[in-house]
């Protein structure tokens, strides 16, 4: 085929310049060998015989060349008609598998066998050319009879195909909905298990697939890269736990031997209570390192054990010190109440640090500390009432603050009735707290008179955003059509904004001025001046918007008038 090809371009250069010889017209001939081929060379293969018939100077030549291309040719020749003679046959029995299977099947068996002949047509070469436009009339009409008898499996294939696209839809967002599992392992199974369940899941709409594939691909991604980073995070913070139980250990081997009692019990305490609030370490490292942590302990705690044990003639010395701690609470009666409160706190916090009495005795020297201590908080009580009586003087206040709130509820003097309505907040805080049982109903009233106002207010604000934005839409919309009819060059994001417009109005059947690139200009101009007039028509936009588009608009048209001058 190369040196076809090679033959072909050397002849062709050569035909304005200088005539062709016999040498050059025989090498070409032979290229033509490959029978499968030969059909589609057939013109190439009659213009090599006219120009051998055009040559100048035959009876010159010698008979043997001018005989080797007549044999040449006429091999080709036979050959080329037997090509179109089976290819003939090949189509013809195609175009009767065709007829056959439009009056024998239905739905998705037509629809796949007619896409298997349909190949082999295209994998069938030329006929002659006297049969050729028949069989493609046919082929063509058949083509359009199997289309509308494969209509009604074709809808329901698009409704199949729509449920397969809910279907993965939801796929995606179980799988995206796993960004923080509890459990990462069971949570992997169950993305492995959806990605192999994918293709079962059935085809889907062809204008969303690559879509819903992208998001399906995402969603696997960015679920396997949170667990290999939760992995490795994992992996290094049982490392730095075994670090940390080993400074621990250490920890916990320095307070052994000591013999303060109660700092370092509570200081071992709260080492065993970090330790076990503290996570996993590398495999095969927990056990002996809890060995070493609990024989620590345990040096310490024995010892104590054995202390206490001996000192419990020692706890008479306790009972009297908490005697004395008595006595003293005893003689605060005629002290002012609020210093007399405060060295019950200090005394309360020296009876915690004595430690334990006599057990025969520390429920009765417990029980006169807390009888003196007692009586105390009830005489304190007394002093309640003076306190409840301002608490109902500041009812009515409140009660006034609330009706000149309601009043202002349903104003329409958004500015004026707003600052009111802040200064009476501000009187709220600062009229003082009423009884419990008022203080929820009242303030549910007065804040619901507010809320009532400042809803309006927001509903009233809401409106005007929502038009604002509205006519941004339909200004959009009117710039777009302007650029489309113009032909204005446009930047590429102003182009993908564009374009992505347009394809949403295709789908919502919207209709949208355009005009074929032959309209004259008397047209295109009506378009102009109409989208011109509607610009007006259509209020306000959002500010930071507003000034960019109208300049955008404007181009476009200036562009199509300016254009039509030149």
């Amino acid at each position: 085929m190369e040196n076809q090809k090679n033959s072909e371009i050397e002849l062709e250069k050569k035909e304005n310049k200088e005539p062709v010889t016999l040498d050059q017209l025989l090498s070409e001939l032979k290229t033509y060998s490959d029978k499968n081929e030969i059909a589609k060379a057939a013109s190439k293969i009659y213009r090599l015989k006219k120009k051998f018939d055009e040559l100048e100077g035959k009876d010159a030549m010698a008979a043997e060349l001018l005989q080797e291309f007549e044999t040449a040719y006429a091999k080709l020749v036979e050959n080329l008609e037997w090509v179109l003679w089976a290819n003939h046959k090949a189509k013809q029995k195609i175009l009767d598998e065709l007829q056959e299977i439009v009056e024998k099947e239905e739905g998705q068996v037509l629809y796949e066998r007619f896409n298997q002949l349909k190949e082999q047509w295209k994998n069938v070469g030329p006929v002659p050319q006297k049969e050729s436009k028949k069989m493609l009339e046919l082929y063509r009409e058949l083509n359009k009879v199997i289309h509308e008898k494969c209509q009604p499996f074709f809808e329901e294939r698009e409704k199949d195909k729509e449920k397969n696209y809910e279907s993965k839809v939801a796929v995606c967002e179980k799988i995206e909905a796993l960004r923080e599992p509890e459990n990462w392992k069971e949570a992997s199974e169950i993305v492995i298990t959806m990605q192999k369940s994918w293709d079962s899941l059935g085809m889907v709409p062809k204008e969303k697939s690559q879509e819903l594939w992208t998001r399906f691909r995402k969603a696997c991604d960015d679920f396997f890269l949170k667990r290999n980073v939760f992995y490795k995070e994992y992996s290094e913070q049982k490392k730095k736990n075994l670090e940390q139980k080993v400074a621990f250990c250490e920890q916990a081997e320095a307070l052994a031997e000591s013999r303060d009692w109660a700092e370092t019990s509570q200081k071992l305490k709260d080492l065993q209570k970090q330790w076990n609030e503290m996570g996993p370490v590398p495999k095969g490292k927990n056990k002996n390192l809890y060995k070493r942590f609990r024989a620590a302990c345990d040096i310490f705690f024995n010892a104590q054990k054995e202390y206490f044990a001996e000192m419990e003639t020692s706890l008479e010395g306790n009972f009297e010190q908490k005697v004395k701690l008595c006595e003293e609470l005893e003689t605060l009666g005629d002290m002012e109440s609020d210093a007399k409160f405060k060295r019950i706190r200090e005394l309360q916090k020296l009876w915690k640090e004595i430690g334990p009495a006599p057990r025969k005795k520390e429920k009765e020297i417990w029980k006169r500390f807390r009888k003196t201590i007692d009586e105390f908080f009830k005489e304190r009580e007394g002093n309640y009432h003076e306190r409840q009586q301002q608490l109902e003087e500041n009812i009515p206040v409140k009660e006034e603050l609330c009706r000149q709130a309601e009043e202002l509820a349903d104003s329409s003097d958004w500015k004026e009735t707003s600052l009111k309505l802040q200064d009476l907040q501000k009187q709220w805080k600062a009229s003082g707290p009423v009884p419990r049982n008022r203080e929820k109903e009242l303030w549910n009233r007065f804040r619901s008179a507010c809320d009532t106002f400042f809803g309006r207010l927001k509903e009233k604000n809401q409106a005007v955003s929502d038009s604002l934005n509205e006519n941004l839409e339909e200004k959009k919309a009117l710039c777009f059509q302007a650029e489309i009819i113009s032909g204005v060059e446009v930047s590429p994001e102003e182009s993908e904004e564009r374009g992505k417009w347009q394809l949403m109005k295709l789908k919502e059947n919207f209709w949208f001025k355009v005009v074929d690139e032959g309209a004259g200009f008397g047209e295109k101009a009506d378009l102009i001046k109409d989208l011109q007039r509607q610009w007006k028509t259509i209020g306000p936009v959002p500010r930071e918007a507003g000034d960019k588009l109208w300049k955008r608009f404007q181009r476009a048209c200036q562009y199509f008038f300016d254009k039509s001058r030149k």
